[in-house]
């Protein structure tokens, strides 16, 4: 073969590996700006649920009675409403109840789906006074 086809064909084979290389490299930073604007927007979506304070069912008028067992976590007892559908996201309520300090007390609680978070947390950090814990009334009477 001649010199001339030689360097030819080693010409062609470095035009070709830039152009792949080129190519390689565009895809990589679309993949990664695809990725970046997905994860930004979910972040978005997942601070912007923490911050909201609206019922989960605005319309509705069903109340569930909680009970909360000793050493329940916030996580443990947002797990157990959104399985009731009550709130959206267990961990979406655990980062309220930490950033707004609520702790929930074990207990009887009774909830509304219609309630806002922040309402919910409250109604679950009220402590039962020992009336309601035995169920008698302070006059002697039953409830």
């Amino acid at each position: 073969m001649s010199e001339r086809k030689i360097r030819k064909t080693m010409d062609y084979d470095a035009v070709t590996g830039g152009i792949l290389k080129a190519s390689l490299r565009i895809v990589a930073a679309l993949v990664t700006i695809i990725l970046l604007y997905v994860c930004i927007g979910k972040s978005y979506a997942f601070g912007y649920r923490i911050f909201q304070n609206q019922p989960y069912h605005p319309d509705s008028v069903r109340s569930i009675s909680v009970t909360i067992p000793n050493g329940c976590t916030s996580l443990e007892v947002g797990e157990a409403l959104a399985h009731a559908d009550i709130i959206e996201n267990a961990y979406v309520f655990a980062i309220q109840c930490r950033m707004y300090h609520y702790i929930i007390q074990p207990g009887v609680h009774v909830i509304s789906d219609a309630m806002t978070p922040r309402e919910i947390l409250e109604v679950l950090s009220e402590k039962e006074t020992e009336t309601e814990q035995s169920g008698n009334m302070p006059d002697g009477g039953t409830p």
